[in-house]
């Protein structure tokens, strides 16, 4: 899973908005798993800290989740 979300990640690295966006999505999928969750923001840190937000109104599921089931 942490290898195809790095896949999709490194394609959309050219949009803040949709990168961060699907990071959040990403994060959902991985459920509870917080390893995986932090290894992938620590990579997103690294290979694209131009792009990455840590802030939370982009990272927090809770209200992507909230956004989702709204749409």
């Amino acid at each position: 899973m942490k290898e195809m979300a790095k896949s999709i990640l490194s394609r959309l690295s050219c949009d803040k908005d949709l990168f961060n966006k699907e990071l959040r999505k990403l994060i959902l999928w991985m459920g509870n798993d917080t390893e995986e969750i932090e290894e992938l923001k620590s990579w997103s840190r690294q290979y694209f800290p131009n792009v990455y937000y840590e802030g939370k109104s982009n990272i927090s599921t809770e209200g992507f989740t909230q956004t989702a089931t709204q749409e």
